[in-house]
């Protein structure tokens, strides 16, 4: 049934694309509402309610969350695991942002301290790992298969001055994975995997969240989901997603418009780069959206903000690298649209992030490939694959290959190159052994997995359901073979 609403979906929202270009601190175009695909995936899910205040003169949030969580592991639990990302930002020696390779970039006055501090009374916990990102609650009696928990957590985020996804740079404060969450369970046990400094070493189930910000005169906020201001407080409603992330300034200027029903907003610090944003996103939203399937998300948002890589996707919202704005035309086009297609195969299909990377990368460069062919035309779309995915076939990476762990990476050039280039490639000789119908399996894959986290076994079961024919030995020469 979700695959028939998805594509009933798509058929219906395609009719429909106005634009309403707002470039100030306005209300927005519309109210976005939730369909009935997002509404159906929703129904259920556990809860996460977070209150918090915005203190820019301290760079702090004052957080007090709520989590209600139903034991959906089969299995009494004595504890309860979640992922606080952000405590890494303590201390040089755990924050993936003061590697070698990107201290300077992130750090261009030295180093900045962030982090967490848990502020709730009478809560006994602790931290699985040094780095402090593995937050253990110890329950008071076992938490049985079925049963709700309800925990609330207080606690203190100070925003390190850093340009990281999670940093104040350039007046914009990013929050990406700066609140806690539960962590994912997946066949049998927990994700604890550290907080690696390349890629995106995070997986994550889909739950409701609600989110009450409260910011000082003059400053305004976009994140996860749908919002709605009154006066100093707003409320964001993000359903069925996989976390929550948020940018906070009082100098973007935005630019909004409606394309196949969703609601796209734009933010930077001048025009001019939010209505380019805009325009692209328009773009990559209609065409991801013939090809593969409805977005369900009744809204989605690209903010600028300060990142020593070109961009980084949460649900329904991802950062673009100020870098990447002064870039401007081709380059910014094919940053913006790639990042835009993660929302498709990392923010709806949920995977492993961080042992098997290509499984969200791959699908998002052919996604982005296909979007330059429809947009340029079958010569530029031969030119820029050969750019980026043949010309990185002809490259010796020793030791390293799509399928590897992000920890075997030593640095960013090496996981684009083998991760998102050959990864591609593999997408690529897929279409040609399918001719031509890769993308009507993408849309399969993407339809049944929605809302999910899809394994790799996941993946390769469904193209051979899709297609009658077991394609394993190709995928594994390319994802596996050095």
């Amino acid at each position: 049934m979700k695959r028939r609403l998805l594509f009933a979906a798509a058929a219906a929202l395609c009719a429909v694309a106005s634009i309403a270009l707002v470039l100030n601190l306005s209300a927005p175009a519309r109210t976005p509402q939730a369909g009935e695909t997002l509404l159906s995936a929703a129904e259920g899910l556990d809860e996460i309610a977070i209150n918090a205040a915005f203190d820019p003169g301290a760079g702090i949030l004052t957080v007090s969350q709520t989590f209600t969580l139903e034991n959906r592991t089969g299995s009494p639990q004595t504890e309860l695991v979640l992922r606080s990302y952000a405590a890494a930002m303590r201390s040089e020696d755990y924050a993936p942002s003061a590697t070698e390779e990107l201290h300077s970039l992130c750090y261009p006055d030295g180093f900045s301290a962030g982090g967490i501090e848990i502020t709730s009374k009478d809560l006994n916990y602790y931290y699985m790992d040094d780095a402090q990102t593995v937050l253990v609650v110890p329950l008071r009696q076992a938490w049985l298969p079925g049963e709700t928990l309800a925990l609330r957590l207080d606690y203190i985020l100070t925003v390190p001055s850093a340009a990281y996804r999670f940093g104040v740079n350039g007046g914009v404060y990013a929050l990406g994975n700066a609140f806690v969450i539960p962590a994912a369970y997946v066949d049998g046990e927990y994700f604890t995997e550290p907080y690696y400094s390349i890629g995106d070493p995070f997986m994550s189930e889909c739950r409701n969240y609600t989110v009450h910000l409260t910011l000082p005169q003059g400053y305004a906020a976009v994140g996860s989901g749908a919002a709605e201001t009154d006066g100093q407080l707003t409320t964001f409603t993000a359903l069925a997603s996989r976390d929550f992330a948020l940018c906070i300034s009082k100098s973007f200027n935005i630019a909004e418009t409606v394309q196949d029903g969703v609601l796209l907003t734009a933010c930077a610090k001048t025009a001019a780069n939010a209505n380019t944003m805009l325009s692209i996103a328009k773009d990559a939203m209609r065409v991801y959206t013939r090809l593969f399937g409805a977005y369900p998300y009744p809204c989605f948002t690209l903010a600028e903000a300060g990142l020593p890589f070109d961009g980084m996707s949460y649900p329904s919202i991802a950062m673009i690298a100020s870098d990447t704005l002064d870039m401007g035309s081709e380059a910014l086009e094919i940053h913006v649209a790639r990042e835009i297609a993660k929302q498709w195969f990392q923010a709806v299909v949920g995977t492993n992030g961080y042992d098997q990377a290509w499984q969200h990368e791959a699908p998002a460069e052919y996604a982005l490939l296909r979007y330059w062919e429809e947009m340029h035309g079958a010569a530029a779309r031969e030119a820029l694959q050969f750019s980026r995915v043949d010309t990185a076939m002809r490259l010796s990476v020793a030791g390293l290959t799509p399928g590897s762990p992000l920890d075997y990476f030593y640095d960013w050039s090496e996981y684009q190159t083998v991760v998102w280039f050959r990864g591609a490639a593999a997408m690529c000789a897929l279409e040609l052994a399918l001719g031509n119908e890769l993308d009507e399996f993408l849309a399969a894959y993407y339809d049944t997995y929605a809302f999910q986290i899809a394994s790799r076994a996941d993946f390769e079961r469904t193209l051979n359901d899709f297609s009658g024919e077991d394609w394993a030995p190709l995928l594994s020469d390319y994802l596996d073979t050095i």
